[in-house]
């Protein structure tokens, strides 16, 4: 009878040295707090759209590895205002649809992927209620999958968070409500920011941004935020454009790799969110793997782009002719905007002539 009794001992050991957390089995008794996820900026603005951040939509996103989601709640144009749309500024701008088709399609990628723990950070644009999203996470069936920690107590391990299939965490930046949504945390009750506004590469720096001042800073999990604006001013409006041409750049170990070095040394920790644009350039998942102390292994990145925007539109109306000049936008970004940019601002459209 010992025989079989250690045969299943054995069969149980091998089976949770095969299991994987996030891509690999070395992560699995790390806690939440001690691993780094490479994060997408305006994850959901894939669409083709000058304003867009990213090249690839969430699934894809996932695929890839992407474990970190910043998405913008926004009132939609049309609808009940208790409907949650995915905008960027305005739906006007950007529209990438109702949050409920998003998270649906997240939920069924988690649920053929059960060994990966995800977070979604919002920016409450419109200031939703802790209700208003309970609403959305409920028709979609992810709200099964949420975690809720509690205020000052340590974080599980990826493995805890994947055997209670509660593998998805949910920061938001105002409103939250722990009697109504105790799953929605307040970011800034765990997590402190870097700089998010940079115009060039020697803006990143390693400064808490958000919250300002905050009490508990050395407990805290923290976001790197790491991408590039070009500046744009309409009828006195500042409006900032995602540089997609110097993301080879932004993204290398010498832009990327060394704010991750200096935020390391300055915090004593790595960065838990390496908030990026255009993940798929650079050396974004080296660098992940390296903070990580796990293998790095090359894959292919991206599939199809995208080529056309759920609501894109543009207005007719007063054009202004606009000269960016230097701090503005330029080297190879410089072409996309020598055309007409159509800028839906408050229902102006612009020429914008680059020089």
């Amino acid at each position: 009878m010992r025989t079989p009794l250690l045969f299943l001992t054995t069969a149980a050991l091998a089976a949770v040295a095969s299991a994987q957390c996030n891509g690999d089995s070395s992560l699995c008794t790390k806690k939440f707090s001690e691993v780094a996820y490479v994060t997408t900026h305006n994850a959901y603005a894939s669409t083709s759209n000058t304003a867009a951040n990213q090249h690839y939509d969430i699934v894809q996103q996932l695929t890839d590895g992407v474990r970190g989601f910043m998405l913008d709640a926004h009132k939609p144009s049309s609808g009940t205002s208790n409907d949650i749309e995915l905008c960027h500024e305005s739906c006007s701008i950007l529209d990438a649809g109702p949050l409920v088709a998003t998270l649906t399609k997240m939920k069924s990628w988690l649920d053929a992927n059960p060994g990966e723990v995800i977070t979604i950070f919002w920016e409450n644009f419109d200031n939703f209620t802790p209700a208003q999203f309970q609403s959305s996470y409920t028709s979609s069936g992810i709200s099964s999958m949420v975690w809720t920690q509690t205020v000052g107590q340590a974080w599980p391990t990826l493995q805890s968070m994947i055997d209670a299939n509660q593998r998805v965490v949910n920061f938001v930046d105002t409103g939250a409500n722990y009697t109504v949504a105790p799953w929605l945390h307040a970011e800034y009750d765990f997590v402190f920011e870097t700089p998010f506004s940079v115009l060039n590469e020697s803006g990143f720096v390693c400064t808490v941004d958000r919250p300002k001042n905050p009490a508990n800073q050395n407990s805290m999990m923290y976001v790197m935020n790491h991408f590039l604006y070009g500046s744009l001013s309409i009828a006195g409006i500042e409006i900032e454009l995602p540089q997609p041409g110097k993301v080879n750049t932004t993204n290398s170990d010498a832009s990327l790799g060394l704010q991750e070095r200096t935020c390391t040394s300055t915090f004593g920790r790595i960065p838990n969110y390496i908030a990026v644009d255009f993940y798929e350039a650079g050396d974004v998942f080296q660098l992940l793997a390296s903070m990580n102390g796990v293998t790095y292994v090359e894959k292919q990145l991206g599939g199809t782009k995208t080529t056309s925007s759920s609501n894109s539109q543009a207005t007719t109306g007063n054009k202004i002719s606009i000269t960016i000049g230097n701090g503005g936008i330029g080297g190879s970004d410089a072409g996309r905007w020598a055309a007409m940019l159509t800028a839906v601002v408050g229902g102006v459209a612009a020429w914008v002539i680059v020089m």
